[in-house]
Formats: structure tokens, C-alpha cells, sequence
């Protein structure tokens, strides 16, 4: 990370309802799998595509979630760095330029993927339509609203019995990314420390105005 269609009118009317249900069935399901979903920790794989479906950017890293939108995102070579909040601050790491940039935590970062898994799913039928993903027992498709397309154009989310195994973005330039977890713990034990940074020294602190 170095870091959506309206229903046609008259003629199709009945097409249109059972749509609605359908996604009203698959927004259901969808929230009934995250709303236990306090917090999460997992290890995660990322590959962002261009549009011609190649590789552009591999990453490997450790993702830890929990309510009230705390969040830790570390990434490892080649591309390190640190994305943590405590719901407050947001700080951004980055190592091999030896700087962290520290701003305000805003809502805006709240709607943002990842941070479903931080005790935010009721924030799913407020910005998205959701549909169920064809061949899937447990995979669904998030088309944010109008307003929030400035975030992505669609998110694609897979699970096991409840637990996150993928996620897929699609940006408004159809670029790609994929994320795969591994070794998730729903709900787990973590210490408040996790959710604070401390520049090490010698760092260029880089403040918000």
C-alpha cells in the first residue's frame, strides 16, 4: 500500500424487486457474519495488479484490528512500513525514509477496508449495496454509494465458517488488489500498547497542521 447500477424503470420493474431482495438477503448474511467480528489479527499477503492483470507491487505483512477503530498494518521488505492508530491518532512509518507522519485519526479512515474487522460492520448498510458472489458459500461484493467512490469501486470479501479469508479491491481505474489472510484469531487478546507508536530515534517526526 506504498499505499458501483441503478435499477432501469417501468418495463422491468419485477426484474427490479427481486434484485432488491436479493441483495437485502445478501446485506443479512453479510452483516451476520461480521457483527460478533470485535477485532482480528492475521497475517496477510498483497498483490496489487494493473489493468493488463500483472503483478506491480508484492507485499507480506501482519494486520491486527479491534474496537473502537484501533488498528496495526505492518508491511516487510521491500516494501516496509507501519500504518497504526488508537482511534485518536493515526500514524504512518515508514522506515527506509526514516520518517512518520502523525495526523489526526479521521472518520473517513473508519470506512476504510480493513477496518470492518474493528467493530465497524454497521457501517456496511449505510455505504454499500451488497451482492453475493456467484460459486461462493460465503463471498460477497461491497459496491460503495455514490458519495463513497472516492474510497474504491467495488471490495470483493470471502470467508470460512466466518472467518476473513480474502479480500479483493478494484479501484476506479480498475487496478487490482488481492489480499489473502492466513493464521486469523477472530476477537483476540490484544495488549493497548500494539495501537500506540513511538518514533525511534533519530526519525523525522512529520506532524498534520
Amino acid at each position: 500500500m506504498k499505499f458501483s447500477k441503478l435499477f432501469f424503470l417501468m418495463a422491468i420493474t419485477t426484474q427490479c424487486m427481486a434484485s432488491g431482495v436479493v441483495h437485502a438477503d445478501a446485506m443479512a448474511e453479510l452483516l451476520a457474519i461480521l457483527a460478533p467480528v470485535k477485532g482480528i489479527s492475521a497475517d496477510f499477503t498483497q498483490d496489487t495488479f494493473n489493468t493488463k492483470g500483472v503483478v506491480q507491487q508484492h507485499n507480506e505483512g501482519v494486520l491486527k484490528a479491534q474496537e473502537p477503530n484501533r488498528f496495526y498494518w505492518k508491511t516487510a521488505e521491500p516494501y516496509p512500513q507501519e500504518i497504526i492508530t488508537d482511534g485518536k491518532t493515526l500514524w504512518v512509518y515508514d522506515p527506509d525514509l526514516a520518517q512518520v507522519a502523525i495526523k489526526p485519526f479521521e472518520e473517513n479512515y473508519s470506512k476504510t477496508p480493513a477496518m470492518l474487522f474493528a467493530g465497524n460492520a454497521a457501517v456496511i448498510s449505510e455505504q454499500f449495496t451488497v451482492e453475493k458472489l456467484p460459486n461462493t458459500v460465503q463471498g460477497f461484493r461491497l459496491l460503495p454509494k455514490k458519495q463513497q467512490r472516492d474510497l474504491f469501486e467495488s471490495l470483493e470479501m470471502t470467508f470460512e465458517k466466518g472467518v476473513p479469508g480474502s479480500m479483493t479491491i478494484r479501484d476506479a481505474m480498475q487496478q487490482k488488489t488481492t489480499i489473502f489472510f492466513s493464521k486469523v484469531t477472530v476477537n483476540p487478546t490484544i495488549a493497548d500498547t500494539q495501537f500506540r507508536f513511538e518514533p525511534p530515534a533519530g526519525v523525522e517526526v512529520l506532524k498534520a497542521k
